[in-house]
């Protein structure tokens, strides 16, 4: 991947089965909270040929996957990401905000097909009408991007493998003791 000083990035632009809000979305007199989450398969079928790597989902390509200077796959995470963002000056600059801590957020930019997604309605904690879609088939992915506003909080981008490599062990230990609180819950309910 790339040549040289070694300007890389990587992270999870989507991270699976976690809703995240969306956005707010009036129908008549209502407000409606609308969530979204990524399915575990959603990329199954996903061509990611032409994704590039962005900033804000707008700009010139600072890698790319024809270019060898993007890579991507999709784990039992979500889609990780690996960025080699030396070739152009942009690129440079954005790789200094990441590893200073000014950006840390990741997204993806997608087109799905959106009869395959699973739309749920109910109503949220404040008692306001929700809907919740989970996206089930991603045909193609546009771009991945570093991101100071993300949709969902959780996706993230570090120049520092060893932050990286962190935040996935500590997510790992989490969804381990998830399982094991929900093997007690069983035990306990089956007695």
């Amino acid at each position: 991947m790339g040549t040289g000083a070694g300007m890389i990035v990587e992270g999870y632009a989507a991270i699976f089965e976690r809703p995240y809000f969306l956005r707010w979305n009036q129908e008549g007199s209502d407000l409606i909270q609308e969530w979204e989450i990524i399915d575990r398969n959603a990329f199954k079928y996903c061509d990611m040929t032409k994704t590039v790597f962005l900033f804000d989902h707008t700009g010139e390509p600072l890698a790319t996957v024809e270019a060898g200077t993007l890579l991507l796959d999709v784990d039992w995470y979500g889609l990780h990401f690996r960025a080699d963002l030396q070739a152009t000056q942009a690129g440079r600059q954005l790789y200094s905000d990441i590893h200073d801590g000014l950006i840390d957020k990741a997204s993806f930019a997608f087109c799905r097909n959106k009869h395959a997604d699973q739309v749920n309605e109910g109503v949220g904690r404040d008692l306001r009408k929700t809907v919740t879609t989970r996206v089930k088939e991603i045909l193609f992915l546009r771009d991945v991007a570093a991101v100071d506003h993300p949709a969902n909080n959780e996706a993230c981008v570090y120049a520092d493998s060893g932050l990286f490599g962190a935040r996935v062990q500590t997510e790992l230990e989490r969804m381990q003791e998830q399982a094991r609180q929900r093997a007690r819950i069983r035990i306990l309910a089956s007695m």
